[in-house]
């Protein structure tokens, strides 16, 4: 630690290490908002796909993942809601260490949610596109 401070204080523009790590937050903030602003479009996509599943499917099953998604919609469209205010919140927060491990959890939430999300809905268009190319004899 004395070596560390020892450089910051020999060059002319000195590092402060608080400064450091608010920037980081700041932009690490910003990322995870890019990252909440997919999955809410993806979460607010839900309700629109309901309605061409059950006219494209025929009738048929929905994968478990996709019945799973559209059963929770509103949780799932809350969290995306939920995820982005509590990063915003956590840039006001005075604990920086305590802030890049909120960060960090809700970055691995939001990524949970979106590969869900996006999988749930994109299953049933590959199952449409499938069938669509099987044969009527087949």
């Amino acid at each position: 630690m004395a070596l560390l401070g020892a450089m910051a204080s020999s060059s002319p523009e000195s590092i402060d290490i608080a400064s450091l790590a608010r920037a980081i937050r700041f932009a690490l903030v910003c990322i995870l908002l890019g990252l909440c602003f997919l999955n809410l479009h993806c979460a607010l996509s839900i309700n629109a796909s309901i309605a061409i599943f059950k006219d494209m499917l025929n009738g048929r099953p929905l994968p478990a993942i996709t019945a799973f998604v559209i059963q929770f919609r509103v949780l799932f469209t809350s969290l995306s809601v939920i995820v982005p205010f509590c990063a915003v919140l956590i840039l006001f927060s005075s604990q920086l260490i305590r802030s890049f491990y909120a960060l960090g959890l809700l970055a691995l939430l939001t990524l949970i949610e979106l590969v869900t999300v996006y999988t749930a809905l994109l299953l049933p268009f590959k199952a449409i596109i499938v069938s669509l190319g099987a044969s009527p004899g087949q």
